[in-house]
Order: C-alpha cells, then sequence, then structure tokens
C-alpha cells in the first residue's frame, strides 16, 4: 500500500487535506482529514504581519505616495487595450520619481526580503509536517495491525484561482505546489467547474435555498 494526501486550497482556511491508504487493488481507506487555518499559517511569519504596519506607516509619512497610488488606481495595468495601457504609462511615469524612490527604499527591501525568507520556510515546513511522521498514520496501522508507510508517496493539489476576499488572503497555491514537489511527487489536479458542475452529468448545479 502506498500514502497520498489530496489537498484542497481556501479562502476561509488556507487548505484541507484528506490522507489515504491506497491498496494494490485500488481500494483505499481514509486516515486522516484536517484543515490549516490562518492563524496557523500566519503564526511563523512575523515580517510578514509587520509589514501590513510598515505600508500603513509610510504612507502616512508620505502624502505623494498615497496621492501616486490613488492615481494608479484610475488606470489599468494588466489590459489588451492599448490606449487604456499607454494611460497606465502615462500615470507612472507622472509618478515614476515618487515610486522609485519608494521602492528603492532599504528598509523596504530588507522587510520584503525577510517576508520571502519566512514564507519560503513556513511553506517547506507545512509540507513536510503533512507528508511525513503523522501521528494518525501510526495509530491506523497500529488498530489495522497491517504495514503502512509513514510517509506519503504522491500528492494531489486542487489547482484553481481563489482571489482574495475581504479579511481572508488567498491560499499562494502555486508556491504550495512547489513546496509539496519538492518533497513528493505533486499532481495538480484542475479545479473548473468542479464547484458548479455535476461531477456525473456535468449538469449546471442550482442552488437550494431553505
Amino acid at each position: 500500500p502506498i500514502l497520498i494526501v489530496v489537498i484542497d486550497p481556501g479562502k476561509k482556511n488556507i487548505l484541507a487535506y484528506h490522507i489515504y491508504v491506497v491498496y494494490p487493488d485500488f481500494s483505499f481507506s481514509l486516515i486522516e482529514e484536517a484543515f490549516l487555518n490562518q492563524e496557523s499559517y500566519f503564526q511563523g511569519m512575523p515580517f510578514a504581519q509587520q509589514s501590513g504596519d510598515f505600508e500603513l506607516n509610510r504612507r502616512a509619512a508620505n502624502q505623494q505616495y498615497v496621492d501616486a497610488i490613488e492615481d494608479l488606481k484610475s488606470v489599468r495595468k494588466k489590459t489588451a487595450n492599448l490606449q487604456q495601457f499607454a494611460e497606465y504609462m502615462r500615470m507612472a511615469m507622472k509618478h515614476f520619481r515618487v515610486l522609485s524612490r519608494e521602492s528603492a527604499r532599504y528598509d523596504r527591501k530588507t522587510l520584503k526580503l525577510r517576508c520571502y525568507q519566512e514564507r519560503q520556510a513556513t511553506l517547506d515546513k507545512i509540507a513536510r509536517e503533512i507528508c511525513s511522521g503523522r501521528h494518525a498514520v501510526e495509530q491506523f496501522a497500529h488498530n489495522a495491525e497491517a504495514e503502512v508507510p509513514s510517509e506519503v508517496s504522491f500528492a494531489f493539489f486542487g489547482r484553481c484561482s481563489i482571489r482574495h476576499n475581504a479579511g481572508h488572503p488567498p491560499c499562494p497555491t502555486k508556491k504550495f505546489i512547489r513546496a509539496f514537489a519538492r518533497i513528493v511527487p505533486t499532481i495538480a489536479i484542475d479545479e473548473f467547474r468542479t464547484s458548479s458542475r455535476c461531477c456525473y452529468c456535468h449538469a449546471k448545479l442550482q442552488s437550494v435555498h431553505g
């Protein structure tokens, strides 16, 4: 038998995961299901928590920077319309000196580097803890009196586009996939229409109220 983990990213919880044991005849049993909430995810990233306060403080100290951000919000950068992109470029050039000065600040670059380093360490730690040394796996093997591997052999990661929601930062899907792939073979599963279509007949699902 082998162990596999199925991971579903989300908004309210960073991700949910299910660990299964799969036997040679392709039958399987659920061993553990759990989720990673935002508090646990950000617990190991103190610099990421400081970055929000840093941004507020530098906006409070530099009104020109605030004006530049507000002006850039009025135009679109990611667009296929040449005229809209030209308007963005004109606005960016107008505030180039202010934005470049803020971007080149040493304390900003230092904080950005620290955030990157601790995020990478946190993602790798989460992937290792999910894929190996699970107490639930040891307990399952003891109760079933069967040989069950202690480490996950494959990870199946639901790949979907999760947008930012108020109070709930999105799950870093691509970064998590890379973190798991550094440990075990990881297969990204496309979740397109899986929440809006029936998995059997592919008909569109209808909301049921009450």
